[in-house]
């Protein structure tokens, strides 16, 4: 029968194949970094599908669906990395990226009688190894399943470690930020997994069922909920495919910008435009607003009033400051609106001006 949890997560894998095929076929996003986000949600859907599917009658109906995607995390792994260090500029070579999915070719290939073989056969597997309280798994599978979590976790290692080294602006920063949360979870409740079955064998495999399911799901419903309403992030090198603007003229004016930016501080300037800083930098305003939109993955306000922000949390711990008011200080930092910075601020922060400045005042009362 089925579950709440399965029927939470089947629907939420169906929303991630339909979410994916849009990001694949959708007119106005053909961008690489586009279609490496539709196939990374797409193989993580059809995993969490077939997942689900354990606990329903889906199985015994479609006895093919029986571990059709369990070779699929040795492509999670990859696919993050590619997406991630592509939006750094960094082009993979074809047999970079083939090396890179090596292990999910090798552990295909080798499964391919499994999935040609009879349903029958699939059948009785299943019987076998899910039916049961002691299930004979095989060396080869603790193996396998131990080999996934520390695939993932390697290539997760290598670009939050990167991530963490970036400034500010890092380039489509946000969607990074709900591919590592997203996938960060995906790694406790793998771990959790594979632990459960050595250490239990099936003695908590439904708890662990349930909160990777609800996890699962979660994931896909924030992602597509991002995605949604974030897509021109994901557009916006496509939108200057045709551009005349070269690399090497792009990291020129990116660097002048940010030496604009830092040493200047002309963000300080409640009514700077980007007409303002193009004419500072000497460029068009269409040349700068590529360079921020595709090469720093963000807009022209967005990056303003990050520097504006950062501006703010370093002024409210200046003790010369002591005496002005939140707003005051915000003016100060280069905001013209209270409403603009109380909202900018908690969606860059997640807290209110007031609960950063409590904490950072407790903070900074511990270490006296």
């Amino acid at each position: 029968m089925y579950t709440p949890y399965s029927i939470i997560a089947l629907l939420a894998a169906v929303q991630g194949v339909f979410m994916a095929v849009i990001l694949f076929v959708h007119p106005r996003l053909r961008g690489i970094e586009t279609r490496i986000t539709a196939a990374l949600i797409l193989v993580f859907s059809l995993w969490v599908g077939e997942f689900a599917a354990y606990w329903s009658p889906l199985l015994r109906q479609i006895p093919h669906l029986i571990f059709s995607t369990n070779d699929l995390p040795f492509l999670f792994g990859p696919l993050i990395y590619f997406y991630y260090f592509t939006t750094k500029k960094k082009k993979f070579k074809p047999w970079e990226v083939v090396l890179h999915i090596t292990p999910f070719l090798v552990i295909t290939l080798e499964s391919i009688p499994y999935l040609l073989s009879a349903p029958e056969f699939k059948l009785q597997l299943l019987e076998k190894l899910i039916y049961t309280s002691d299930p004979p798994f095989s060396l080869r599978f603790y193996a396998i399943e131990i080999g996934k979590v520390l695939h993932f976790g390697c290539y997760y290692f290598l670009v939050v470690r990167d991530f963490l080294k970036q400034k500010l602006n890092f380039k489509n920063k946000n969607w990074v930020m709900v591919l590592l949360a997203g996938f960060g979870l995906y790694l406790l409740f793998d771990l959790s997994h594979i632990i459960s079955l050595i250490l239990f064998k099936y003695q908590y495999i439904f708890a662990v069922g349930a909160f990777t399911l609800y996890s699962s799901a979660a994931i896909i419903y924030t992602w597509g909920y991002w995605v949604i309403g974030n897509a021109n992030q994901l557009n916006s090198r496509a939108r200057y495919s045709k551009s005349s603007v070269s690399t090497d003229e792009s990291k020129e004016i990116e660097k002048s910008l940010f030496k604009l930016l830092e040493e200047e501080k002309v963000f300080l300037n409640p009514r700077l435009k980007l007409s303002d800083v193009a004419t500072t930098l000497g460029v068009s305003t269409h040349k700068l607003s590529q360079v921020i939109n595709v090469r720093m993955a963000t807009t022209f306000s967005d990056l303003i009033n990050q520097y504006r922000i950062e501006a703010f949390k370093q002024a409210i711990t200046d003790k010369h400051n002591q005496n002005l008011t939140l707003e005051a200080i915000a003016y100060n930092a280069g905001f013209n609106s209270k409403a603009t910075f109380n909202s900018v601020f908690k969606k860059t922060t997640g807290q209110t001006p007031l609960q950063y400045q409590k904490a950072a005042s407790d903070q900074e009362a511990q270490l006296v």
